[in-house]
């Protein structure tokens, strides 16, 4: 890197240089010229315009004749430093390209499809929002216990949204399992066979990220996602494959790569204009807690947790939800019947109703005599005390 006692340009030559037909990362190494040293930042050295830094000691990526070369610059004999040593340089921003602008949601217009919820006519819809069914332009992570049906659960609501909203489009991106994974399954969940999936496993290798891009880009109402991990990691593994050891990605920048295209989609900003809802299963921890970071959780609508009961029964726990929801805690189950393999309890969801609104009837009951109560005893305290005045 420059040094860091901050010297001048005119304290360096070109000592090589080679010129390059493409240079794969460029936006970063125009990153890290900036963040190391901003002061070189479009500067010419003998003819060479410095517009990028790579990890290579004293290489930089410079521009001569609109053509892209990698130059090594070396150190003037005699050069000296001009301001205090081992202090790294902050980057200057450009505080005219702040956005300050305020809206009022008055003069906002909303197309009245937004409000439409896609609906799979099952009673998980409504963990999904109060209207029941998932709404356009929203993002949820589904979360649960190993060995609970995660895939099954989310799959076939999917699948179902499809076969309720034919008019719409569905796709599953399959990262987890391939299509000779799946077909077994389709004999209890014959509805899969019809979905729009993409196996991640059949991607171009190479060009991971891209194929994501592009499919999304065609436009969808919902993405089934499965999981949001395992496709951070495929798309990790394979972009760093293609690229030097100075450009490769980590975990975290792929999440924001997934991240940052789940709110263009929700925007519409696709082929077909259409407000893309996602549905993620995401992993945990060894605790049991939710894996993401803090930009993946505020982007995130809503949270589903598939938990096992202390009897063995499962059941679905809203535990976020932006757009609220009618059930909690709802019961369900497997079962062999073809038309409808998952079984939702949702008698036990009116008999929780039922007692909590008994228990709060009675708990006003309570309060209500309570201060009947205080009252009656505030009414004889008075009144004995008039008694004595009169004495």
């Amino acid at each position: 890197m420059i040094s860091q006692k901050l010297l001048s340009p005119s304290d360096y030559q070109v000592s090589k240089s080679t010129k390059k037909t493409r240079v794969n990362g460029l936006d970063r190494f125009k990153e890290l010229l900036l963040e190391e040293a901003p002061g070189f930042v479009d500067q010419e050295i003998n003819g060479f315009k410095l517009i990028g830094k790579t990890s290579v000691f004293q290489q930089y990526i410079a521009e001569k004749e609109t053509e892209l070369y990698a130059v090594q610059l070396k150190r003037i004999v005699g050069a000296t430093a001009s301001s205090t040593p081992n202090k790294k340089q902050e980057t200057i921003k450009d505080l005219s390209k702040m956005n300050l602008q305020t809206k009022r949601l008055r003069d906002v217009q909303f197309d009245e499809s937004l409000f439409i919820p896609l609906k799979s006519n099952t009673p998980i819809d409504y963990c999904f929002s109060q209207e029941g069914g998932t709404m356009p332009g929203t993002n949820y992570i589904l979360i649960g216990d190993p060995g609970i049906g995660k895939s099954s659960v989310s799959i076939e609501y999917a699948a179902r949204v499809q076969i309720v909203n034919p008019t719409k489009r569905v796709l599953f991106i399959s990262a987890e399992m391939t299509e000779l994974d799946m077909i077994p399954y389709t004999k209890r969940f014959p509805l899969w066979l019809d979905i729009e999936t993409l196996f991640v496993s059949d991607l171009t290798e190479g060009m991971y990220k891209e194929s994501i891009e592009a499919k999304l880009t065609e436009g969808w109402d919902l993405v089934l996602g499965d999981s949001f991990a395992e496709i951070a990691d495929s798309v990790k593994g394979d972009y760093n494959e293609t690229v030097s050891a100075s450009n490769k990605k980590s975990y975290n920048d792929i999440e924001k790569w997934l991240v940052d295209i789940m709110v263009k989609h929700n925007k519409a900003e696709n082929e077909l204009k259409k407000n893309t809802s996602f549905l993620f299963i995401q992993q945990m921890t060894k605790g049991g807690e939710f894996v993401g970071s803090n930009k993946l959780k505020h982007n995130t609508t809503g949270m589903l947790e598939l938990r096992y009961t202390k009897s063995g029964d499962r059941k679905i726990v809203v535990s976020k939800n932006r757009r609220g929801f009618e059930y909690d805690n709802l019961h369900f189950s497997f079962e062999s019947n073809l038309n409808m393999p998952i079984s939702y309890d949702t008698d036990r969801i009116m008999r929780d109703k039922k007692v909590e609104i008994e228990i709060k009837r009675a708990a006003t009951e309570q309060l209500t005599l309570e201060s009947e109560t205080d009252a009656w005893f505030n009414q004889l305290g008075s009144s004995v005390e008039e008694l004595e005045d009169v004495a």
